[in-house]
């Protein structure tokens, strides 16, 4: 006897509905693939270095191979080195050798000085004054170390990272398996898009738009059917899609006579999860599952079904609220969108009883994201609804949503850097001027680190968003050090803060930035760096705007000791330590302990008002004119 079937659930909530779609996926393994097959697939390995970055002292510039001392003197060149060439001698006393950008330097270099800089005549170089040592020489393992973690699971493999695989020897890598996913239009209302369609017909938009967003999503294998409104064809399609891991249908979900892919999903023996959810658009969505004929490699995995309705919009938000998320769970992702708040441009009215999902324009201005919503002429209009890049929910209110109103919203593909800070005096409106000062100023409410590491490129986009403070070019006067969580390093610069530090005790990263406190010049002799304050506040600066951006977390501590802190990792003379910053990812601010979060919400101090007033002299204030 056949066990009882179980009723689905109808009219579910948005949240619950998600819920459900992300407790029925589950990853699929993972495969290994070609280098050249390998482009937007998720690791399922780590990668390691094979041997040092660069594996030589390399040349950063054209230029001649020099000692130190010999700087200011007139050589003799005594050779030449090519990239892709070993040095035939080391470099002699008095006297250089040419090497281009590239090149091992041979034994004996201490710095190379580029062409432009020297004076040549009759075979003979006039170096200048104040050669440093290791000056564009990039020292072997300066890169990366042979066995050093270059790659984690669960980055995508983007160009970059394929460069970086290639560079390391790896010709496959190991990824975590894509689904399939079969895309079943349905009626006989559509034709394809290259067709004439007749007087009551439209070209199908649906298929295409759902394997394009399938294939953002990592999706490798989309195959597209078609099936008219009839019983036994909308059979014969799903039987045709059954070994897909995924199939998505469009249209027919509905209430009307024609609507006939639930009685379908039921005869091709899948279970119905839930038929219709509390939105707007898409209100007769509909989830189902079915296990897979031929067992996978996760005995958790099931086929997943999504009857999606025929109208554009609505099969957009489908996809993007629940297909999306259940494709991410399957590669092992956070299910989790990207999003950004902004303010409402223009009034929103949100009348009945389900949340309204509404396509928007988002706009950077000084003061943060401008939302905008796109003109809504029901859910079969994508003309209008083509501009949009992100989504925002709002739940049914009596009064209309405000232009102002603080709103949330999900971006529909990758996130936009975050808007420049307001800068000059528009600082002083505090943390109402939105862009970097509204994540700054919300620091405190924020105070809880993801406990994931965050991914190395991302890391260093900041480091290097930071060394662009105005004395980059003066023979690289900054110096980082990055402490990760569980290493001695972050135990020790731990140990330099205040007990209990709550940054402290969740960040996974602690980066600590040391100023070189002589600025030298190829052709000009060391001087004191006396802009080193103004540059560590700009150098942090940087850092901050390129965090944020990325969608990090950092905060630089106000309270350590500076010298216990460069002694704890080493930092060596004629460097300031400068900054310690904490830097992860935003974590649940539900998480904090009741200590921190009453210590939070206890009023703030305020510098006296005497910090605005003009001086013309020490403790004597200036008149100001009229």
């Amino acid at each position: 006897m056949a066990p009882a079937r179980t009723e689905p659930l109808r009219n579910v909530d948005p949240d619950r509905a998600l819920q459900l779609v992300l407790a029925a996926a589950a990853p699929l393994g993972a495969v290994e693939v070609e280098l050249a097959r390998a482009l937007g697939s998720v690791l399922d390995e780590s990668v390691v270095a094979d041997r040092d970055y660069p594996p030589f002292d390399r040349a950063m510039m054209d230029g001649f191979a020099v000692r130190v001392a010999d700087a200011g003197r007139e050589l003799p060149v005594a050779g030449e080195v090519a990239a892709g060439h070993v040095a035939s001698i080391a470099l002699p006393h008095d006297a250089v050798v040419a090497i281009m950008t590239g090149a091992p330097c041979p034994a004996g270099t201490e710095a190379v000085v580029p062409v432009e800089a020297v004076g040549e005549d009759h075979g003979k170089v006039r170096l200048p004054q104040g050669v440093t040592p290791g000056q564009n020489v990039a020292p072997r393992g300066s890169e990366c170390r042979a066995g050093s973690e270059i790659l984690m699971p669960g980055q995508e493999v983007q160009p970059l990272r394929l460069a970086l695989l290639a560079s390391v020897g790896r010709k496959a890598v190991r990824v975590r398996r894509p689904p399939s996913m079969a895309v079943i239009s349905t009626g006989d209302e559509l034709v394809t898009a290259a067709a004439t369609p007749g007087a009551a017909q439209i070209r199908s938009s649906n298929g295409p738009m759902l394997a394009a967003m399938a294939t953002i999503c990592g999706v490798k294998a989309v195959t597209q059917l078609h099936a008219g409104d009839e019983l036994g064809a909308l059979r014969a399609a799903l039987e045709a899609a059954s070994d897909h891991d995924m199939i998505l249908t469009i249209g027919g979900v509905s209430a009307g006579r024609y609507d006939l892919v639930p009685e379908a999903i039921a005869a091709y023996g899948a279970t119905t999860v839930f038929h219709r959810v509390r939105q707007k658009p898409g209100h007769p969505l509909l989830f189902a599952t079915k296990a897979f004929a031929r067992p996978r490699s996760n005995p958790r995995a099931r086929q997943l079904i999504f009857g999606l309705p025929g109208n554009p919009l609505s099969a957009h938000l489908g996809f993007h609220r629940y297909v999306r998320p259940a494709i991410r769970v399957s590669m092992g992702l956070d299910p989790e969108p990207p999003t950004s708040a902004g303010v409402l441009t223009e009034p929103i009215t949100v009348s009945g009883t389900r949340s309204t999902f509404r396509l928007c324009r988002i706009q950077g201005s000084e003061t943060g994201w401008q939302v905008t919503p796109a003109a809504e002429r029901g859910s079969a209009d994508v003309f209008a609804a083509a501009s949009a890049d992100a989504l925002v929910r709002l739940e049914p209110a009596p009064d209309p949503y405000p232009p102002g109103s603080e709103v949330r919203f999900e971006w529909l593909g990758h996130p936009r850097a975050a808007p420049q800070p307001v800068r000059g005096s528009e600082a002083a409106a505090g943390p109402g001027a939105g862009g970097l000062l509204l994540p700054i100023a919300a620091r405190r409410s924020l105070r809880a680190f993801d406990s994931r590491p965050v991914p190395y490129t991302l890391l260093a986009r900041a480091l290097e968003a930071a060394r662009w403070a105005p004395s980059a070019g003066n023979s690289q006067p900054w110096r980082f050090v990055l402490a990760h969580r569980g290493g001695p390093a972050f135990a020790r610069l731990t140990d330099t803060l205040r007990p209990n530090n709550a940054w402290a005790r969740q960040a996974p990263h602690l980066l600590l930035l040391a100023a070189k406190e002589l600025l030298e010049h190829p052709e000009k002799p060391p001087r004191p760096n006396h802009l080193t304050l103004l540059e560590v506040g700009l150098a942090l600066e940087n850092l901050l705007i390129q965090a944020t951006a990325d969608g990090l977390l950092a905060h630089p501590f106000d309270g350590f000791d500076a010298e216990a802190a460069g002694d704890a990792v080493g930092v060596p003379a004629g460097y300031r330590v400068a900054v310690l910053v904490a830097i992860g990812r935003p974590g649940d601010p539900a998480a904090l302990d009741d200590r921190t979060r009453e210590k939070d919400a206890r009023p703030r101090q305020r510098l006296p008002q005497s910090e605005f007033v003009f001086e013309e002299s020490w403790g004597r204030a200036a008149q100001l004119e009229d």
